[in-house]
């Protein structure tokens, strides 16, 4: 029986990667890639801003004086922030600043095993005015919608939480022979996240979920 492996990792990219697994029986290239892409897509866990309060505004179309963003724009640029966390449940950060100016992801005050992969990426632009908010960072996988929650507090906005880390993935099927002539398959992944985590870290994520489910078909049968 083949035994296959994880035999290159080429970065291709920041945060990009091509993964070369080998050797594989001639037709579970396909079938394996086919998972593992649609896996990632949709079931790699992440952390994102779930919800955001604000301090100074109450409805979605209000505008806070001396902020150069609406409600909307506001919560466009926090959903752009990748956020990373190395400890359990939800995450609260709170900023208060009224520096002129940009405000950047950076500015946000973190707490140990926590952190902001694109410090650089705009929160608002003040002019004036004081931004104060909570956000709350979670884990999960996939997308969640706003509409799935049902808290209407004043001020408090919930967010079209993106968890997943990967922005896309393909892969290609290639023939090859061992050594002794026997033709198989090589499975070549791609796989570009945001950052937070690297592609080789996705894919073992995947891989694992799959052997899981496998298995607990294999005891029930």
């Amino acid at each position: 029986m083949l035994r296959p492996r994880v035999t290159a990792v080429v970065r291709t990219g920041l945060y990009t990667a091509s993964i070369t697994i080998e050797p594989l029986e001639r037709g579970m290239a396909s079938t394996l890639g086919c998972y593992v892409r649609r896996s990632l897509v949709a079931h790699a866990t992440g952390h994102a801003a779930s919800a955001l309060r604000l301090h100074h505004a109450v409805g979605e179309l209000d505008h806070m004086p001396g902020l150069a963003e609406d409600v909307p724009g506001l919560v466009l640029n926090i959903t752009r922030i990748v956020f990373r966390c190395n400890r359990p449940g939800a995450v609260q950060l709170c900023l208060s600043t009224a520096a002129h100016g940009k405000v950047a992801a950076g500015d946000i005050p973190m707490p140990p095993r926590c952190s902001v992969i694109n410090p650089e990426a705009t929160l608002a632009y003040l002019c004036g005015g004081v931004l104060g908010l909570t956000l709350t960072i979670e884990r999960g996988r996939g997308c969640l919608r706003p509409g799935l929650r049902h808290d209407r507090t004043p001020g408090l906005f919930h967010l079209e939480a993106a968890f997943t880390p990967v922005r896309g993935a393909s892969y290609a099927v290639e023939t090859t022979r061992l050594g002794c002539g026997r033709v198989c398959e090589r499975l070549v992944v791609s796989i570009e996240t945001n950052g937070s985590e690297s592609p080789l870290a996705v894919l073992t994520e995947c891989v694992r979920a799959l052997r899981a489910q496998l298995g607990m078909l294999v005891r029930s049968a």
